[in-house]
């Protein structure tokens, strides 16, 4: 894909502040040295007529007016994920995906989770907590790094089932469908095994855009 564009930028899409950080960097990274703000990054993509893509991930939110941050022109492309349905009227084409298969799902899990072969008894615990995650491919992502660095595939599923109670016992509002409350809690019992140090650096760093955090600010 890379060779068809002449540059591919993605965007975070799930506020309009992420949204304006990416478009500001795409200011700095074409040279424009003073930019004023994310409109120099529109400016740019409007000006320059070649064969660039945008990708804009995330995009669930329909309170943000997301063509506001379509550059104005004919040339380039936009791709969009999101799982906000409306969003077929914005754009020109659209095409719905649909979940993992299971076995697509426990392919995943398998992959990130255990080195070699699973016995029949590793299989049949793989599987049920690839159907616990709902085949979600972040959500078996992170369990099964989680499962390699623990070497706990025969207990993870207990180990979920205890981090969501403990989950929805706080009564958080923002878990909008399974896909959120799954991915957050595969996230936390990764989170839990991280020193205070590690946490607290981290904490730091959600403070601040995510990609080309400079080095010299923790030095």
């Amino acid at each position: 894909m890379s060779s068809r564009f002449t540059k591919i930028y993605f965007i975070t899409a799930d506020t309009e502040e992420s949204i304006q950080a990416c478009l500001f960097d795409i200011a700095i990274d074409n040279g424009l040295g003073n930019p004023q703000d994310w409109r120099s990054g529109i400016h740019w993509l409007n000006t320059h007529e070649e064969n660039w893509l945008i990708i804009m991930d995330n995009a669930d939110d329909p309170r943000i007016p997301l063509r506001r941050y379509f550059p104005p022109c004919e040339h380039g492309n936009i791709i969009i994920t999101s799982r906000n349905a409306e969003l077929q009227n914005a754009v020109g084409q659209s095409l719905e995906l649909w979940d993992m298969s299971p076995s697509e799902g426990l392919q995943l899990l398998v992959k990130h989770a255990v080195k070699g072969p699973l016995n029949k008894v590793q299989h049949k615990h793989a599987a049920q907590i690839a159907k616990e995650l709902y085949y979600f491919p972040l959500a078996l992502v992170q369990a099964g790094a989680y499962i390699l660095k623990q070497n706990c595939l025969l207990t993870y599923s207990s180990r979920l089932k205890s981090q969501r109670r403990q989950l929805m016992e706080r009564k958080l509002t923002q878990f909008r469908d399974k896909y959120q409350l799954s991915v957050y809690a595969t996230w936390n019992l990764s989170w839990n095994m991280l020193s205070e140090k590690s946490q607290k650096l981290l904490e730091i760093c959600s403070h601040l855009h995510h990609e080309k955090i400079p080095r010299q600010l923790f030095e």
